[in-house]
């Protein structure tokens, strides 16, 4: 949060894995986004099972803002029993001298997960705003089985019971072992003019070519003896380092080095679709899978020729991309991961850049997994409608979110299953979850709002790849984002506070801000982006955000 704005900053949170385990999280943390410094709470497993009140409370200066943190358990809870969780009062503050009401926010149900941020009416959202929060047991199965809404249309999404499974695949420790030190790694560096610009507008930002430059430092020292690698640079044109990949081995590290600290914003344009085409036609080495790692602030025209690229070649190419910088565009950097296979990652400042590199690496690191299947088991009289896209790719203790519909009624007591199959390395494998039908009332209808959310971000892709019945799909997404509350390419939402019982007059106000494009951006957008034109915006006092 930027130092020279005044933000008052109320924060209520839950785990959803809270209801399966019933622990409390080790820590909660808020990073100001262009700062390095990092605090938490104290962890409650310090605490022991007799102890029948705790208050735990750190304080963070930083300049002239103070961050504070405060929980209660109330009286006679253990942090060490499993089951109920009681309420448990939150209060996260970040206060400073600028002259602004502090408010407090505690929790309603256990199943509520939504932040409220007060901004004070001069700020323009030029800055990112981030949220860590850490849980504990993270890799546990679990599933949430979420009522609908009884006022809604008979058979729509919010009407029909709706399942949240989270996965973690767990790998053969044999087939992970064999895999150590086999792969090509080809690098894709960015070198247009934008990575000449400054990661945020923060004390002490470097620019995004000098933050893809250190991620690549680090990882080409990270790569494992044995393999392959080269690295490519591109903007109006492309180069590579090497003709051809070539073994890593001291020599050809030691050039890669020398070469990756003299490189430069100095290509011109943003043109990633060209050296794409000429590494996908190089041959590929025997039992060496080739992964692709792309390094871009995403400001590129044509996107959906990227990523069907990307796609056609995922058989052979696994792609993990790192979007560089604030502003890097979602559509880009996930949207290649996605149909590469692979893992996106965004870095914005050089603090989180190393654990957030290894994780990538560790993933490229793992076999990839193929023909993956979902098969559920339920009661005869309930059926069930996959809302997810199919799974592509699974990486071992990443979670894997699968939302489904289940239609007709089924007793209190009933079990359902769900399985996912997939072959790793010719060997056949499946993790499964077995749980309640019961379904949790009284929410918020979290689950289904980030259920519809999936549907339309499907739906979004359907109409971008050409489905025949457009008219159909983009009917369903507005219905969708409708009864969910839930924006779409097709929908959007206006806030109009009536509060203030005055007619607000005036032309629109124009704010700079760096925005994540969606997929659907166009040409004109992208060109509004590069030039630097002012996008206007309308801005309020209050900003409701819900977390997925």
């Amino acid at each position: 949060m930027p130092c020279h704005e005044a933000v008052a900053s109320v924060l209520s949170l839950q785990s959803y894995d809270l209801i399966s385990s019933g622990d409390l999280p080790a820590y909660i943390a808020i990073r100001p986004a262009h700062f390095g410094g990092l605090w938490h709470a104290a962890s409650p497993q310090a605490r022991t099972a007799t102890q029948r009140c705790l208050w735990f409370k750190k304080v963070y200066r930083l300049k002239q803002w103070q961050c504070s943190c405060t929980a209660l358990l109330k009286k006679g809870f253990s942090i060490e029993e499993k089951g109920a969780f009681p309420h448990t009062q939150y209060s996260f503050c970040i206060s400073g001298n600028r002259g602004y009401v502090r408010n407090q926010v505690r929790f309603i149900h256990v199943l509520f997960v939504c932040v409220q941020v007060n901004l004070n009416s001069g700020h323009m959202f030029d800055k990112d705003v981030e949220l860590f929060v850490y849980y504990q047991d993270t890799h546990q199965p679990s599933a949430i089985v979420e009522a609908g809404e009884t006022t809604a249309p008979p058979g729509s999404l919010m009407r029909d019971t709706v399942v949240m499974i989270s996965l973690y695949p767990e790998f053969p420790e044999g087939v992970m072992s064999s895999l150590a030190s086999r792969g090509e790694f080809v690098f894709v560096i960015d070198r247009s003019g934008s990575m000449g610009d400054m990661m945020h507008n923060g004390k002490g930002s470097q620019n995004r070519i000098e933050s893809a430059k250190d991620t690549l430092l680090l990882l080409l020292k990270s790569l494992p003896v044995g393999c392959y690698f080269n690295i490519y640079g591109f903007g109006s044109d492309f180069e590579s380092f090497f003709p051809q990949s070539v073994e890593y081995n001291q020599d050809t590290v030691d050039k890669a080095l020398k070469r990756v600290k003299e490189m430069k914003a100095d290509m011109g344009g943003t043109e990633i679709l060209q050296p794409l085409k000429h590494i996908y036609s190089q041959p590929c080495y025997p039992d060496h899978p080739r992964q692709l790692f792309v390094f871009t602030d995403g400001e590129v025209f044509n996107t959906k020729e990227v990523l069907d690229l990307v796609k056609s070649h995922a058989h052979s190419h696994r792609c993990f991309s790192f979007g560089i910088g604030e502003g890097a565009s979602a559509a880009l950097i996930t949207g290649m991961a996605r149909e590469g296979s692979g893992h996106a990652q965004f870095i914005t400042d050089t603090d989180r850049m190393q654990p957030k590199v290894m994780q990538s690496l560790r993933f490229a690191l793992q076999p990839a997994v193929l023909n993956i299947s979902v098969d559920w088991t339920l009661p005869d009289d309930v059926t069930v409608d996959t809302l997810s896209p199919p799974i592509n790719v699974l990486f071992q203790g990443q979670r894997t979110l699968i939302y489904a519909q289940l239609k007709g009624e089924s007793s209190g007591g009933s079990e359902g299953a769900v399985t996912v199959k997939y072959s790793l390395k010719d060997q056949p494998v499946a993790n499964q979850l077995h749980f309640c039908l019961k379904p949790t009332e009284k929410t918020q209808l979290s689950i289904h709002r980030l259920a519809a959310r999936t549907l339309i971000r499907s739906l979004e892709q359907e109409e971008r790849s050409g489905a025949a019945d457009v008219e159909g799909i983009r009917s369903r997404m507005v219905e969708l984002s409708v009864q969910a509350g839930v924006s779409s390419v097709r929908a959007a939402f206006i806030a109009v506070n009536k509060d203030s019982r005055q007619t607000v007059k005036g032309p629109l106000l124009q704010r700079r801000a760096w925005t994540q494009l969606v997929e659907s951006a166009k040409t004109e957008q992208h060109n509004i982006n590069k030039t630097g034109k002012k996008l206007p915006v309308l801005h309020s006092s209050s900003t409701e955000i819900g977390l997925s």
